[in-house]
């Protein structure tokens, strides 16, 4: 039986701010560039999340398979 992640709205949309801000800022550019963008709420709660994440992933393996 696997579960299925749940993650709140809320913190998604900040994941993705997350995301959008990394791609930007390889490109020397940053969402703060774009005053009608909002910027990701505090990095370290949302890189916690991301990890959360990839728990989830490596947790959700087919044991019968292995």
């Amino acid at each position: 039986m696997s579960k299925e992640l749940e993650i709140e709205v809320e913190e998604l949309q900040n994941l993705t701010l997350i995301e959008m801000e990394e791609i930007l800022q390889s490109n020397k550019k940053s969402l703060k560039d774009y005053p009608s963008m909002p910027f990701p709420r505090n990095l370290l709660q949302s890189y916690l999340g991301n990890i959360y994440i990839h728990i989830h992933d490596e947790r959700n393996y087919g044991k019968a398979q292995l």
